[in-house]
């Protein structure tokens, strides 16, 4: 389905500065105080001050997500909510009416502060697909364990723990119902339903892997929340000192279950089968499974010692055999991404994002082009050019070098990348394809250009080699000849002019 199944790791090596990589530290920052909430909850006697505060920073952190990266908010509204709900509970003692007032109430506050302090982004965003549709593939279980297994294990082996000793009366409870007979003291009812869907939830998720039924991902899914939140229902009551961080660890879980198990049934709207879908959605995952996971590995850790050989050297095998498998990409991938290089070469360690410019020649279907060359006429444009000012640049088909200068510099262009522009203005694409039009007029029709740069308030022209390969020769020579003092050379080298509009 064309999915793009990204971790932070991955996101940092590739480095591609999409939405939910600049979103990740503000995701951060609402688990983080989403997770304050609950903390502070421990005390009996609420701070008003202090806990508004909290309730203030949060609906602007969580406000931030909407304008960052859209798609995060879904998820972090469940979170914040989820968290300011513990804590209610966590502070009561319990479930009543007034945790279920104080949870509506400030989750309203927290809500209303994340619209009201970014409302001017409300009032003048445009979004094109803000909507949901069936999905059109599904994760297999080798695809899911493959990115999660690490977490699915831990998180399935911590909540089994917690479960530990109802697993031995349950047992007990089948051997009374093999009799025909149930003992009351056994199980109690509650205890009994929860048991019998964690059993068919058992026999679905392994009938489902069997037979292939609805792909993978979703049985499991499906199945780990459950038992999370049996895990949580269970041990909740006993450990009051644990009872904050164990429910929301339990949130961060379920919260990231439900994410894998959402996009096997639905998809965002518009998109290319699941591509962005999972490149959205599975960072989010993975965020809240990992941090889930810490807490689960922290309850097994000291129970370790005193279990049976017959499970100890199992779990910590396959819990090892994960853990290698896992740092298998940091090392390789990092060793193949280096070695992925314009002619193969290995650039020295560096922070300088142009450095790959330097004597490096881009193969382009049209004819080589000395990246080089660019760089001398970027790096004037950042040296020398103050502002925002529009320039204008060749174009060329998607996945080339077209649209280097804007990108490399932050300056504004006439026309960017045109398939990122069309999925961003899906309902005005049809301006995108004029503006192509009318830069490719610029550099061949010199009759037009002059009216052209000043329709779209162009201040420098751009003339390297890969307009030199793409336009006429004779078109770009009316161009550095200044159209009648319209243009003036303001940088100039081997193979880069730049022209200054005047007006």
């Amino acid at each position: 389905g064309h999915e793009i199944t990204e971790f932070p790791f991955f996101t940092f090596l590739f480095a591609d500065l999409h939405a939910h990589l600049i979103a990740l530290p503000f995701t951060l920052l609402v688990i983080g105080i989403s997770m304050s909430i609950i903390l502070s909850s421990r005390g009996r006697i609420p701070g008003k001050v202090e806990d508004t505060a909290r309730l203030l920073l949060l609906g602007l952190s969580l406000g931030s997500l909407r304008a960052i990266n859209t798609w995060d908010l879904p998820t972090y509204v469940f979170i914040s909510v989820g968290s300011v709900g513990i804590g209610q509970f966590v502070r009561h003692g319990g479930i009543n009416l007034s945790v279920i007032y104080k949870t509506g109430l400030k989750s309203m506050l927290v809500l209303t502060v994340a619209f009201i302090a970014f409302i001017p982004y409300h009032l003048t965003t445009v979004t094109y697909f803000s909507g949901i549709e069936a999905t059109t593939n599904m994760t297999t279980f080798n695809q899911l364990v493959s990115i999660n297994g690490l977490f699915l294990f831990l998180i399935a082996s911590g909540s089994i723990y917690l479960l530990r000793a109802k697993f031995g009366t349950l047992l007990s409870g089948l051997r009374w119902l093999g009799r025909g007979t149930l003992n009351p003291r056994v199980l109690s009812s509650t205890e009994i339903c929860l048991s019998l869907i964690l059993l068919l939830a058992l026999g679905y998720i392994v009938t489902a892997l069997l037979k292939g039924f609805l792909g993978g991902a979703l049985p499991v899914s499906i199945f780990l929340m459950i038992l999370v939140i049996a895990a949580a229902f269970r041990k909740c009551r006993q450990e009051m000192n644990e009872q904050p961080v164990l429910l929301f660890a339990s949130l961060m879980a379920a919260g990231g279950l439900s994410i894998i198990a959402f996009l096997e049934i639905w998809r965002i709207e518009g998109d290319i089968d699941r591509m962005n879908s999972v490149f959205k959605f599975y960072t989010q995952a993975w965020v809240l499974l990992a941090l889930a996971s810490v807490y689960f590995l922290y309850r097994i850790i000291p129970t370790i010692r005193n279990t049976s050989s017959l499970i100890k050297f199992p779990l910590i095998g396959l819990a090892s055999v994960l853990v290698l498998a896992g740092l298998i990409y940091p090392v390789m991938g990092t060793r193949d991404r280096l070695r992925d290089r314009f002619n193969g070469n290995v650039t020295p360690l560096t922070l300088n994002g142009y450095a790959y410019l330097e004597g490096t020649t881009y193969s382009d279907i049209k004819g080589a082009i000395d990246l080089g060359s660019d760089f001398e006429g970027i790096k004037w444009l950042r040296e020398n050019v103050k502002g925002s000012p529009v320039i204008v640049e060749g174009i060329t088909p998607t996945y080339r070098w077209g649209g280097r200068v804007s990108v490399h510099t932050g300056l504004p262009t006439v026309v960017g990348w045109k398939w990122h522009q069309e999925q961003q203005r899906w309902g005005m694409k049809h301006l995108v394809s004029s503006r192509q039009e009318d830069v490719n007029s610029i550099y061949s029709l010199p009759t037009a250009a002059a009216e052209l740069i000043d329709k779209y308030e162009v201040e420098y022209v751009y003339i390297g080699e890969l307009e030199r390969l793409y336009y006429p020769n004779d078109s770009l020579e009316k161009l550095t000849q200044g159209l009648n003092g319209k243009l003036s050379r303001v940088f100039e080298s081997d193979s880069v002019i730049i022209l200054k509009v005047s007006r």
